[in-house]
């Protein structure tokens, strides 16, 4: 459910080898919420308080830093739609055999072992789609207007 620019698989597998990565994943992106219409920018670095109140729920006397670090740390490395790594780091390190949240261990085990590297995609190389249906939402940081998503590289494709 996301949709990917022509240039991303080539950009991203050259970037991987370039900086000899083990793994390579986005750290910010643009989001379409097919529900309201609209296109955002999401950039977890940017999490505020005002982002975190769902986790101070789950966990009250928290330290705002580490719900800050835990929830960047999730969203860079939980989104496995915005990932590219060697096959065979898969092949030693699988992804765990789980129906849901497989893809946050998976990073962090090869963040362990090798060298996992950030991206940030401020071209739009990858469209993000929230649809209600997501097993994780994203935050968007910024609406990105609409002249401003036919400069995004995904508005390359013909269907966008």
């Amino acid at each position: 459910d996301d949709i990917y620019a022509p240039s991303y698989v080539t950009s991203m597998v050259s970037e991987l080898t370039n900086r000899r990565l083990t793994a390579l994943t986005l750290s910010c992106w643009h989001d379409y919420d097919t529900r309201l219409g609209g296109c955002g920018f999401v950039d977890p670095h940017a999490l505020n308080d005002v982002d975190l109140v769902p986790h101070l729920l789950n966990d009250p006397h928290a330290p705002m830093k580490r719900l800050r670090d835990e929830a960047v740390e999730g969203a860079v490395y939980g989104y496995g739609f915005s990932y590219v790594h060697m096959r065979n780091a898969a092949l030693q390190h699988p992804y765990p055999d789980t129906s849901s949240g497989e893809d946050f261990p998976f990073m962090l085990k090869l963040r362990d072992v090798g060298r996992v590297g950030l991206f940030r995609d401020t071209t739009g190389r990858c469209l993000h789609l929230m649809h209600g249906g997501n097993t994780a939402n994203s935050v968007m940081h910024r609406p990105v207007a609409r002249e401003q998503m036919s400069a995004l590289e995904v508005a390359q494709l013909k269907m966008v």
